[in-house]
């Protein structure tokens, strides 16, 4: 069995590359934003019984993908983070697989015109059968 936070941790290392950060209590401010920022973040656990000796467990994380940006960058950052997605999506996580992705939102209007901060949250389902 996968715990949902070593869950979250398999997927920052897995992110690494990306600079992705864990974090149970996510908090961002806009004057602490230099770069681009992927947070993981553990939701939720549905745990079911599929058979009398199987349970299923669907584990939601999400990632947040934070950074300060121009309109004129927004067409690059969506498709940074629907690639990013796409590559996550199949891919095995210790005994999870990821089996759908969800952007909630795509992007943050209200951030982009308010505080010129891109915002983006990818929601991942991961499926363990025990």
């Amino acid at each position: 069995m996968t715990g949902i936070v070593s869950l979250a941790q398999i997927i920052v290392n897995d992110l690494s590359s990306y600079g992705a950060e864990y974090s149970a209590v996510p908090e961002l401010f806009l004057a602490e934003l230099d770069s681009r920022r992927i947070i993981v973040v553990p939701v939720s656990v549905e745990t079911r019984l599929i058979s009398r000796t199987q349970i299923e467990r669907v584990y939601k994380i999400e990632i947040g993908v934070v950074q300060k940006a121009k309109d004129s960058e927004l067409d690059k950052l969506i498709e940074f983070v629907e690639q990013l997605a796409t590559d996550l999506l199949k891919r095995k996580f210790g005994n999870t697989t990821c089996l759908s992705v969800l952007f909630d939102p795509l992007y943050s209007a209200e951030d982009m015109r308010e505080r010129n901060q891109f915002t983006s949250v990818i929601s991942l389902s991961l499926k363990e059968i025990c």
